[in-house]
Order: C-alpha cells, then structure tokens, then sequence
C-alpha cells in the first residue's frame, strides 16, 4: 500500500498509508472494519502478503442493508485467514531470511503477520473459474455458470495467481473470453436466420 497516492498523508477515499485511524471517504467505515477485525498488524502497511487457501465462506455479496449515493446496495466482503494460511506465512517469512542470510543481506523488518486481506495489489479469486457451478462462478470460459452471456475477465476468476503481475493472464483470459462470446454470437444468429 505504500503507492497509494495522497494529499498530507490521506489517500482520496480517506485511508492513511500509517494504518492509523481513517479519516472519512467513501472506505472509512470498510476500513475501520478492517482495522478492527483482522488478526494482522496494522501499523506497518507492508503486511505479508501470503496465498489464502480458497474457502467458500470467503466471499462477496451484495449488502441489502447498506447502500451506495444513488441507492444501489455496495459490496460486502467476507474474508477471513485460517491457522494454514497463517502457517503458510510464516514459512514464507522463514524462507525469506533463510535467502538474505545465504546472500548476506540486511532487510527491514518484516511483519510477523500477513497482511489484512483485502490490502494486496492484485487480490483476485472473488468469481473463480472452475469446471463445475458446483465449485465455481465461472465455467473454463469465464463465462459465469448462472448468469449466460456474463463473462468475468479480471483476476476474480482466477483460482490461483502467482505473487505479481497478473495483466498478461488476464488479457489473455479477456481474449479466450472474447472469442468464445463471438462464437456464441454467431451460433445463435446462424439458428436464428
């Protein structure tokens, strides 16, 4: 986070890169939630940033009871780290410092927790594509299982992603996409002629 671009030291949405309290936006009360909720600390924003394990109960919705300007109900992230997300952390940490001390290199300290999730630069995994709707949002395609003719061409149909840089996946996920819909358009003109 910390590329996050602010005015005195306050991102635009009200988030303060210090993790300190927020100072109002848009994300303040998500944030505050955030900041009271998680296991990881706060006060350094370069968290950890370790692969969560896909759960089903981590999640987004829409949130009926809270909504946007123009009456629309906003997003609802459920998201929460188990003790193998947290094992798994901690043995990239371990490895980490096993690297510097063979390189004999000095690093800053390094969180001892993960980061919150949510605070990574390219979360992804919210829309998953799998083979099934029993598994997945989106079939092989990235069109999503209940919803024909929606196709889902970011990192939130990925199931797993490697620690950065995810444009190249995704384009090449956006023209897989792309093609299948042009396909499925001109199926259903031809029986329609």
């Amino acid at each position: 986070m910390d590329d996050v671009s602010t005015k005195d030291g306050v991102a635009p949405d009200g988030y303060r890169p210090d993790r300190s309290a927020p100072a109002g936006g848009a994300n303040a009360a998500l944030r505050a939630a955030i900041d009271a909720t998680t296991d990881a600390r706060l006060d350094d924003p370069r968290g950890f940033d370790a692969r969560m394990t896909p759960r089903a109960h981590n999640r987004v919705l829409l949130d009926k009871t809270f909504l946007d300007a123009w009456g629309l109900p906003v997003l609802r992230i459920e998201c929460r780290r188990d003790e193998a997300d947290r094992r798994l952390a901690a043995q990239q940490r371990e490895a980490i410092r096993e690297v510097a001390q063979a390189l004999d290199v000095t690093l800053d300290p390094i969180d001892q927790a993960a980061a919150p999730p949510g605070t990574a630069a390219h979360e992804c995994g919210t829309a998953r594509m799998g083979a099934s709707p029993a598994d997945s949002v989106c079939d092989p395609n990235n069109e999503v299982w209940d919803a024909r003719g929606l196709y889902v061409t970011d990192a939130a149909a990925f199931a797993s992603q490697g620690f950065q840089n995810p444009t190249l996946t995704i384009l090449a996920l956006t023209a897989r996409a792309c093609h299948r819909a042009a396909q499925v358009t001109r199926r259903q003109a031809t029986a329609a002629a």
